[in-house]
């Protein structure tokens, strides 16, 4: 039994929930602004410098170690039969009693 395909995208609903998350978003931020006195602009600026910390960290390890051990997981996922995408369709189909 063949499976249907996912209905395309909807661009809309997608930009509505984007809308939605920056607008609350951005009173949860005002409020926090307001209840601080301001106070908040410094823990965002700690925790926007944690973030580039995270990504000069990644970019100089992270990525090249990656790279490093890919040939490793190639190999190690050519032995395990299970850890390949192919599944029987039968086993995810859905049966009816």
């Amino acid at each position: 039994m063949a499976f249907d395909e996912p209905p395309p995208p909807d661009h809309r609903s997608s930009l509505l929930t984007l809308m939605l998350t920056l607008i609350g978003g951005s009173l949860f931020l005002l409020i926090l602004f307001i209840t601080c006195g301001g106070f908040i602009i410094h823990i965002g600026a700690v925790l926007g410098g944690i973030a580039v910390v995270g990504l000069i960290h990644y970019l100089l390890w992270g990525h090249s170690m990656t790279e490093a051990v890919a040939e490793e997981r190639e190999q190690e996922q050519a032995a395990d039969p299970l850890a390949d995408d192919d599944w029987p369709e039968e086993r995810f189909s859905s049966r009816r009693l």
